[in-house]
């Protein structure tokens, strides 16, 4: 007959000591109207990605603030009205893992583009009425 250990099964753990890695995907260099889709890569070896927050900032200096709204999924609709109008605008993710390991700032923005209300040269097809 077979004996019975008095030890418990063998369990095998995983510690997550790394924070997770995200990025803004590449923008077009010039984006027409008020809104568009940022699209983010994300990921964590062990615990697995909680949230990704997206920082922009207008220009290429000044301050990085972080959007009111996490990335849902992999998406993202920014909308300059909300931040600071049209003009260049950079980018960057951070992400937090399961665990609360959260990603540190990266040196250089991950993608920028300009935020124009028309198409850059384009001219206004508004005629003004003829007056008699």
């Amino acid at each position: 007959a077979l004996r019975q250990s008095p030890w418990s099964n063998v369990v095998f753990s995983m510690q997550d000591s790394q924070p997770p890695q995200s990025r803004v995907l590449a923008l077009p260099s010039a984006t027409v109207g008020a809104t568009f889709t940022l699209q983010c890569q994300a990921s964590d070896t062990a615990s697995g990605v909680r949230t990704v927050w997206l920082c922009y900032r207008r220009g290429t200096d000044g301050a990085w603030r972080q959007w009111p709204r996490p990335f849902e999924s992999d998406t993202l609709v920014f909308n300059v009205h909300e931040a600071e109008g049209y003009g260049l605008y950079q980018f960057y993710s951070y992400a937090q893992d399961h665990v609360n390991h959260l990603e540190a700032a990266p040196p250089n923005a991950d993608a920028q583009t300009t935020v124009t209300v028309r198409p850059t040269g384009s001219t206004s097809s508004l005629r003004w009425p003829a007056y008699r």
